[in-house]
């Protein structure tokens, strides 16, 4: 007969009720799906109850904060962030998506920070990795800030181009699968008005 107190052991630390790591991580990738799928309301009801099943996890915090930011909602994203940041002061993915929300809140150097921070606690790991991206973008951006330009050349190309694609009420995904799809052979180019 099984050991009773063998079967209460939760594998996750802190967690209020037992919980091996394969429950936790299939209500996690829940909560992504959900957020991919555009649900961001269950998303974020599935998101906060692993934040409260882990209250000393910093991967639903972490995951919260990504379900911000792909609202847009940088602010509260940075808010998951810095709670994530609280629960684990040694890991560098926090710090690495903090920066990223604070690039896109506009604050360059504020974004510089975190990364660098990021890479100085975990060099080898993920948010390094995110970090080395994300400051290369900054570094670019920088570059271009100190000769005048707002932006390079190439990003004001893309722009104009996304620009064109929204005007002609299109989405940008699908001017991209027509593009793919003639250069592949498998439409004919759209014909063009006279």
């Amino acid at each position: 007969m099984p050991d009773k107190a063998a079967a209460a052991e939760s594998e996750i630390n802190g967690s209020l009720v037992p919980m091996q790591k394969v429950q936790a991580v299939l209500m996690l990738e829940a909560g992504h799906l959900y957020m991919d799928m555009g649900k961001f309301d269950v998303a974020r009801e599935v998101l906060m109850g692993c934040s409260t099943l882990m209250p000393k996890s910093e991967v639903p915090q972490l995951a919260l904060g990504t379900l911000e930011f792909v609202q847009g909602k940088h602010e509260k994203a940075l808010q998951a962030y810095r709670q994530a940041q609280r629960l684990a002061p040694k890991s560098g993915l926090p710090h690495a998506h903090c920066g990223e929300a604070l690039l896109f809140m506009g604050k360059l150097n504020e974004a510089m920070k975190e990364l660098k921070t990021s890479v100085q606690l975990e060099p080898d790991g993920d948010g390094a990795k995110l970090a080395a991206g994300l400051g290369n973008l900054i570094g670019g951006l920088l570059v271009n800030l100190n000769k005048g330009e707002p932006i390079s050349p190439e990003l004001q190309k893309l722009n104009a181009a996304l620009k064109k694609v929204k005007d002609a009420g299109k989405k940008p995904l699908d001017t991209l699968i027509e593009d793919i799809n003639v250069l592949t052979g498998q439409s004919e180019p759209p014909l063009k008005k006279k």
